[in-house]
């Protein structure tokens, strides 16, 4: 089998034998696990060994930030009535000088930033789709290739919907 990295990845170690290991190691455990990928991983002579960080000061640090974006996400306003809005409070903006979080009454009152996160949304509809066609092109029973078909289908008309909207 070939591996390679998805589009946008910034991973420095050989696709190839990251995707390998990973089968290796899926094949001496029966599955793939973070907690056994990182063990496996230790070894200097391991092939994603360099992948990881493995001083655990500047660990530590990039750990935080990985909390701190999962805070931030995490943040919803409650209404008066006591309901806990789906909506987040900020939304991560991708510019060409970096990534940041911006309030998302910002990005809706600000034309550029708002087709930039439909710009986002779309890739990620785009994704979901790639993901199910990968599985429906493996699964042999009919039933659920047509039920994966109808929500392709669907995540490809709000794709197009998203894509208006930006226009």
């Amino acid at each position: 089998m070939v591996y390679a990295w998805k589009k946008g990845s910034y991973i420095s170690v050989d696709p190839q034998q990251s995707g390998e290991e990973l089968q290796r190691i899926r094949d001496k455990y029966g599955r793939v696990e973070t907690e056994i990928v990182i063990n496996e991983a230790r070894s200097e002579d391991s092939p994603i060994h360099e992948h990881f960080v493995w001083d655990n000061q500047e660990a530590s640090h990039l750990y935080r930030k990985q909390q701190a974006r999962h805070m931030i996400n995490a943040v919803r306003v409650v209404s008066d009535e006591g309901n806990v809005s789906p909506v987040p409070v900020f939304v991560n903006v991708r510019e060409e000088s970096g990534n940041y979080y911006q309030n998302i009454n910002v990005v809706v009152q600000t034309p550029d930033l708002w087709k930039q996160v439909l710009s986002e949304v779309q890739k990620k509809l785009m994704s979901y789709e790639d993901r199910l066609s990968a599985l429906m092109s493996m699964e042999q029973d009919k039933q659920r290739v047509q039920g994966t078909k109808r929500v392709i289908k669907s995540l490809s008309q709000a794709r197009q919907e998203v894509e208006s909207l930006s226009a």
